[in-house]
């Protein structure tokens, strides 16, 4: 009987743990460069193509020493839109004008020669891959509002309920 008294906290550790498969990327298929990328270091990145400044983490991450740590955040949209007035009164954010990505803007962050996620973890480290929100909504069926998230695992783009929780990664535009 003693032999099976580890079983249950590997039990739980193997199930309870979050953890994310190895990304894999599809060496032709023309790479999303990081050339398009300079660090900021300061947890940002700039994306000269787009002339775009990204949050390298997650909300609910912090950048230090080169990674993102700490669990990203899962928000509803509205709760999403909030988190962002938030950000854009903390002075340790260096801006105060950030704001959820339209859907063109999170599209320019897909790398689709890459899978778990679709991104380029050089330039957007320790990314889930799950759906990060957009600011496009759209009606759909009358008065239903949903609102657009970008899923870089496999599921693309996606239309869903505002109520919905999908984590945050926000962006300004370069001066």
């Amino acid at each position: 009987m003693r032999s099976k008294e580890w079983l249950i906290p590997l039990f739980c550790f193997v199930f309870v743990t979050p953890v994310y498969a190895q990304q894999v990327c599809n060496q032709p298929t023309p790479q999303f460069s990081s050339q398009y990328f300079e660090d900021q270091e300061d947890g940002t990145v700039v994306d000269k193509r787009a002339k775009l400044i990204w949050m390298r983490c997650a909300l609910g991450q912090s950048w230090k020493n080169g990674i993102c740590v700490g669990n990203p955040e899962k928000l509803n949209w509205e709760n999403a839109k909030q988190a962002v007035q938030k950000v854009n009164q903390d002075p340790q954010y260096f801006y105060n004008d950030w704001r959820l990505p339209s859907l063109k803007e999170i599209a320019m962050i897909v790398d689709l020669r890459c899978k778990n996620p679709r991104i380029n973890l050089s330039a957007f480290p320790d990314t889930a891959p799950s759906a990060f929100w957009t600011s496009s909504s759209k009606l759909v069926d009358g008065p239903e509002l949903k609102a657009y998230a970008m899923d870089f695992g496999s599921g693309g783009l996606v239309l869903s309920n505002v109520n919905a929780r999908h984590y945050v990664r926000l962006v300004k535009t370069a001066d």
